[in-house]
C-alpha cells in the first residue's frame, strides 16, 4: 500500500515554498534599494567633492569632507527614528523624531542644491535647467532607497509567522488529557488565561491570544508620561525582542482602528 502522508503535510510544504518566496523578495528588494543608495552616494559625491573645491569652500586634500558632511545625515537620522519606533516611541508624540525629520528634509535641500549647483554650463555657454533637476534628484533616490530599506526592516521585524501556529497544531492523536475534559468543567482560569503571567504549559493558539489579552491590560494602564513599550511587553510574555515589538505595534493598531475602546 501506498504510505498516507500525515494531515498538515501539504500545508506545511505550501509554508515551506512561500517561505523560500519571501526570502527571495526581500533579498531582491533589499538588494536592488541598497544598490540604489550606494550609486546615489556615489555620485553625489564627485558632485559635492568636485563643487567645494571648485568654489574654494575645501582644499584639495579635503574635498570628502563635503559630501559627507551632507549626505551622512539623511542616513544618520533615519536610523535614529528606527531606533525610536524600535523602543515603542509614538513618533508623533517625540519630539526627538520631528528633530530627526528636519534634519532630513535640511540634509536632502542642502546636497540637492549643492548637486545641481555643480552642473557645468554647456558648449554654448548656458546651464540647461533639465541638467540641474536631474543632478538634483540624485539625493532624493539617496533618501527614497535608504527609507525603503528601512520599511523593509521594520516590516520584517513586525512580521510574525501565523501560518506556523496553524501548521503546529496538534492532531487528535495527540490530544492531551485536558484537552478531553468536557465544557461544563473548565475552571474560570481556562477562560481567562491571560489575566496572569504566560506560563510554559501555555502553547498554540491560547499561547498566543493570552499574550494579545496581556499587551491590551498593558495599554489600558498606559498613561502619557509611561508609555508602554516593548521592554515591557517582553517582561510580561517572554516573547523575544522583535516578536514583542511586532505584537505591541499590532495591539496599538488594533486600538486605533476601534477609536480607543478596549475590546472585552
Amino acid at each position: 500500500m501506498t504510505p498516507t502522508p500525515p494531515p498538515g503535510a501539504a500545508t506545511l510544504v505550501r509554508a515551506q515554498r512561500l517561505a523560500l518566496v519571501r526570502v527571495g523578495l526581500v533579498l531582491s528588494v533589499a538588494l536592488l534599494a541598497a544598490g540604489i543608495a550606494g550609486l546615489g552616494y556615489l555620485v553625489s559625491f564627485e558632485a559635492i567633492s568636485s563643487f567645494v573645491v571648485r568654489i574654494g569652500a575645501f582644499p584639495e586634500n579635503l574635498r570628502w569632507c563635503g559630501p559627507l558632511l551632507v549626505d551622512t545625515f539623511i542616513t544618520l537620522a533615519t536610523l535614529f527614528l528606527v531606533w525610536l519606533a524600535l523602543s515603542g516611541e509614538r513618533l508623533s508624540r517625540c519630539w526627538d523624531a520631528y528633530y530627526a525629520w528636519a534634519l532630513i528634509a535640511v540634509a536632502t535641500i542642502a546636497s540637492a542644491y549643492l548637486n545641481a549647483a555643480h552642473v557645468q554650463p554647456s558648449q554654448a555657454g548656458s546651464v540647461r535647467w533639465d541638467a540641474r533637476i536631474t543632478a538634483g534628484a540624485v539625493p532624493f533616490a539617496v533618501l527614497a532607497s535608504v527609507h525603503l530599506l528601512v520599511l523593509l526592516l521594520l516590516r520584517l521585524l513586525a512580521w510574525t509567522p501565523t501560518q506556523d501556529t496553524a501548521v503546529s497544531t496538534p492532531v487528535p492523536d495527540e490530544l492531551t488529557p485536558a484537552d478531553l475534559r468536557p465544557a461544563a468543567v473548565l475552571t474560570q482560569a481556562d477562560h481567562h488565561p491571560a489575566v496572569a503571567p504566560m506560563q510554559d504549559t501555555e502553547s498554540g493558539q491560547d499561547a498566543q491570544q493570552a499574550r494579545r489579552v496581556w499587551v491590551r491590560a498593558l495599554l489600558a494602564s498606559e498613561t502619557q508620561d509611561k508609555p508602554v513599550s516593548w521592554q515591557d511587553v517582553q517582561a510580561a510574555t517572554g516573547l523575544s525582542r522583535s516578536r514583542s515589538y511586532a505584537l505591541l505595534r499590532q495591539e496599538r493598531e488594533t486600538l486605533a482602528g476601534t477609536n480607543g475602546q478596549r475590546e472585552m
